[in-house]
């Protein structure tokens, strides 16, 4: 058994971060002392080293804990596929190294877009929904992500609108400006549209 601070240091998670996850029900100790230390045994250093694969592949800590908690998960499968995504991640990633460090030798610009492509991630993702699309949970994320590309929509829509309206502000301060000056009658109207 390990504590809190032995955690912390083996593994490079604050304390802070090591109780959040215990408040949220991620990763509770194994056990508590009377005096209230929180305890890690192997199974929880386990569970801790699959939450941080999970981290590392930007899953939010809601799903990890439904992952984890849930009754079809196999930790074998689910880190040969978090592998397989690290992989694919890996090469996508040396690829747009090599692509900058070509413009940088060249000094100039290469049009190649290809290198953008992440088709083989999306190629991933279908085997996935291929695999998984009929559990509740995958269908839970499903809608998740639905209203998450929703609430995009809605923040792109937004972020138009105060764009726009800073735009019509600018341009009310602007004809205020100058209504203010004396213009010709003529000029103000042709100025106003």
């Amino acid at each position: 058994m390990r504590t809190v601070k032995e955690v912390s240091r083996l593994t490079g998670v604050s304390v802070r971060t090591l109780h959040y996850y215990d408040a949220i029900g991620l990763l509770k100790p194994s056990e508590v002392t009377e005096a209230g230390y929180r305890l890690y045994d192997d199974t929880a250093l386990s569970r801790l080293q699959s939450i941080l694969l999970f981290r590392e592949l930007q899953f939010p800590l809601k799903e990890i804990r439904e992952i984890l908690d849930s009754s079809e998960f196999d930790p074998s499968e689910a880190l040969a596929q978090q592998i397989e995504l690290l992989e694919l991640q890996y090469r996508h990633l040396g690829e747009l190294i090599s692509f900058a460090r070509e413009i940088q030798e060249k000094g100039v610009r290469k049009m190649d877009f290809r290198v953008f492509d992440t088709g083989m991630i999306e190629q991933y993702k279908a085997e996935v929904k291929k695999r998984w699309g009929g559990t509740r949970e995958y269908q839970e994320y499903e809608q998740r992500q639905e209203k998450d590309s929703d609430f995009d929509e809605m923040a792109r829509q937004m972020m138009t609108l105060i764009k726009f309206s800073s735009s019509l502000d600018r341009c009310t301060s602007a004809m205020s400006a100058l209504n203010r000056i004396s213009i010709v009658p003529a000029e103000r109207e042709r100025l106003s549209l």
